[in-house]
């Protein structure tokens, strides 16, 4: 596997132990799963299930009867080129269509008015997805493979680092007050925002209580007269993103306090903030983006 995350554990296993055994009885038959990145979440979970694991860099847990290999040590995911990619800023509005909108197909004229690109940009896009075998296309409908392979693609080709991150210090109380906080001073600038990172899974999935507020904005300059908080060089408990491509805009959820990014998004983003945060990003991926078939639609 490329990358290696907790929700694939079981499933791999699960798949592991339906196929026929063909060696020795007795013989260890455990599974090996062999990865280039592997998260310490996958890490734990792989020795909770007895799964034995192994990266690139040598993080893995290897048991046998009288031996045991373990080691994590933090590890960057792999990063690859992204340029002429379907995973480039741009290009990526299609993959964040296809795995929000997922089981559901999509038309491919819909496809291209939805993400706000050109017809013939998302038959290119298409093409390529169509010879990787991300997606199929049946009854003149887009359908996706394998919608954990393709986020997994995605979030190792994710960057991050990309968007322009400016950083400020507010004064709040508890965190939804935060959130309130924040929201009526982007109501009070015109700013349209999107929350995203720990502040976007406090909403959806929460796991644990966030010390800062992450959000995307459609305009960020330094003469904006903000009143709720004020900028920092470092540290600062407000997180404001202008992102590298505005298709993170699409898909968002809307509820009390404002937009929050698409599930994908805000899976992404977590897995590119530092500390923890990629924890609560499997936490998000358990509860919401198990992409689940309804009866009748396999």
């Amino acid at each position: 596997k490329p990358s290696l995350h907790p929700h694939q554990i079981s499933q791999l296993l699960e798949r592991y132990e339906q196929q026929p055994r063909s060696l020795k009885p007795g013989w260890d038959q455990r599974l090996l799963i062999l990865t280039s990145y592997l998260t310490k979440s996958a890490l734990d979970r792989c020795v909770e299930l007895g799964v034995r694991a192994l990266a690139e860099n040598g993080n893995g847990y290897i048991r046998f009867a009288r031996f045991l290999y373990e080691k994590f040590a933090p590890q960057k995911a792999p990063e690859r080129s992204s340029q002429s990619s379907i995973f480039s800023a741009k290009a990526s509005r299609l993959v964040r269509a296809m795995l929000a909108r997922y089981p559901e197909p999509w038309n491919q004229s819909d496809l291209a008015k939805s993400i706000g690109v050109s017809p013939g940009y998302v038959s290119a896009l298409v093409s390529r997805m169509l010879d990787a075998d991300y997606i199929r296309r049946g009854q003149d409908k887009l359908r996706v493979v394998d919608p954990n392979r393709l986020l997994d693609d995605w979030s190792s080709r994710y960057r991050f680092d990309r968007h322009k991150r400016s950083r400020f210090a507010m004064s709040m109380g508890e965190y939804l007050q935060g959130l309130r906080k924040f929201q009526q001073e982007m109501r009070r600038q015109s700013i349209r925002f999107a929350f995203t990172g720990w502040s976007a899974a406090y909403l959806k999935a929460s796991y644990g209580m966030p010390d800062s507020i992450v959000a995307y904005v459609d305009r960020l300059t330094m003469d904006i007269p903000f009143q709720a908080f004020h900028p920092v060089e470092n540290q600062g408990n407000v997180l404001l993103l202008l992102p590298h491509d505005e298709g993170v805009f699409q898909f968002t959820d809307t509820g009390e306090f404002g937009e929050t990014v698409a599930d994908v998004q805000c899976y992404l983003d977590l897995m590119g903030l530092p500390g923890r945060a990629s924890e609560q990003a499997e936490i998000l991926r358990e509860k919401r983006l198990t992409f689940e078939v309804p009866n009748g639609q396999q």
